[in-house]
């Protein structure tokens, strides 16, 4: 049963949902290093990102990139 569920891609985990952006300061310069931290409310989850020289980020839950889970977030930046 367990190999045929791992065929099938079943699992536990909730869906991620893909979460890019930009941070900046309010005179628009860019955020040149960091890590952005989520936590999602209901479930407990974090999600995390690295901050890029262009203030670019992707944030990662189970596997780096594959997004963050639905729902009311806090967001950390560090």
């Amino acid at each position: 049963m367990a190999l045929t569920c791992l065929g099938l891609g079943c699992s536990d985990q909730p869906a991620t949902y893909p979460i890019t952006g930009k941070v900046q300061f309010s005179d628009g310069t860019p955020v040149q290093f960091g890590e952005i931290e989520t936590l999602q409310s209901e479930l407990k989850l974090n999600a995390r990102g690295s901050i890029r020289k262009d203030g670019s980020f992707d944030l990662g839950t189970f596997s780096q990139k594959d997004g963050a889970v639905a729902g009311k977030q806090k967001v950390v930046i560090t």
